[in-house]
């Protein structure tokens, strides 16, 4: 089962849906205009960093030859003769008995990892494998609200975990254009616009309200350090 949209916004017919991190615009019919999708930092696969940390062989000194062993032991037996039990002899009985140990044991690990199969499957059944299956799109920050200016010429969002405010300009045709991205402090929980449409009032639940100008240049400060705060006592 896919994301469900869970964020609604209309302007002039047009509907604007996050899914997600992303953000999707329709039609008023539903048909599909754009798509907003949230940047993702190619990261290293566990493969390639496996591989990165796997040592060099290193090239060992040749073995000098194993020193020989004490000479054999001798044990008289009942009808006189001599028997001659070599410490090789001994060696052998201990590797047979190990590698029993080692078969019963494999074979009880073997059993266990069966089990732990088995009970891992019936939990995805009962609880449902949609977590594990949708992981990826889990772990992005999820779009926690959006905001439209009042000419519907830009759109306001926040995400959560990354604690960021995007704003995006509005063709008026659904098609959105990333203008900034600011990182806050603290996770803005509400959002709202000044009727100019000039500036952004963020707060978060700690009681701490941040103006920001709607339009947001890069050669300005951050956005934690341009911000207006305003405390609730």
């Amino acid at each position: 089962m896919a994301l469900p949209y869970h964020v609604l916004k209309v302007c002039d017919g047009i509907v604007f849906a996050a899914r997600g991190s992303n953000i999707h615009s329709f039609d008023s019919n539903f048909n599909p205009i754009s798509v907003w999708k949230y940047p993702v930092k190619q990261q290293e696969t566990n493969g390639e960093k496996a591989k990165s940390e796997t040592p060099a062989p290193t090239v060992g000194a040749e073995e000098s030859p194993a020193p020989e062993g004490p000479p054999a032991k001798k044990r008289k037996v009942e009808d006189g003769e001599v028997a001659a039990v070599t410490e090789e002899t001994k060696e052998e009985s201990k590797e047979e008995t190990t590698e029993g140990q080692n078969e019963t044991k494999s074979e009880g690990q073997t059993q266990e990892v069966n089990r732990r199969s088995r009970r891992q499957k019936q939990k995805q059944k009962t609880e449902g494998g949609w977590a594990k299956n949708n992981k990826a799109a889990l772990e992005k920050p999820f779009v926690q609200g959006m905001y439209l200016t009042t000419d519907g010429h830009h759109l306001v969002a926040i995400t959560g975990s990354d604690k960021t405010i995007w704003v995006f300009e509005h063709d008026g045709a659904g098609n959105l254009k990333q203008l900034s991205q600011r990182a806050m402090p603290k996770r803005p929980c509400a959002l709202a616009l000044t009727p100019d449409n000039k500036t952004i009032l963020s707060a978060d639940k700690f009681g701490d309200v941040f103006s920001l100008p709607l339009l947001f240049s890069p050669s300005e400060p951050t956005a934690a350090a341009a911000a207006t705060t305003t405390s609730s006592e």
